[in-house]
């Protein structure tokens, strides 16, 4: 994640909701909706049963970088 990225958006990394209700899962943070502040660039994506989602990498400014970079 980008050192400017904005703090309500660098807490929400790698956090997980239930659809369609959007119940937390393993934490307690609600869901801040479809952006958390205008001009937000976070995304949101779906976690599809029986998909292995483990990961492994993601974006950074930087190129990719591990899934477990804060």
């Amino acid at each position: 994640m980008e050192c400017y990225s904005f703090p309500k958006v660098q807490v929400l990394e790698g956090l997980k909701w239930t659809l369609p209700d959007y119940k937390p899962i393993g934490q307690s943070y609600s869901f801040p909706g479809y952006i958390a502040h205008p001009n937000c660039r976070s995304t949101q994506l779906p976690i599809i049963k029986g998909i292995d989602n483990s990961g492994g990498t993601r974006a950074s400014m930087i190129g990719l970088v591990s899934e477990k970079t804060k």
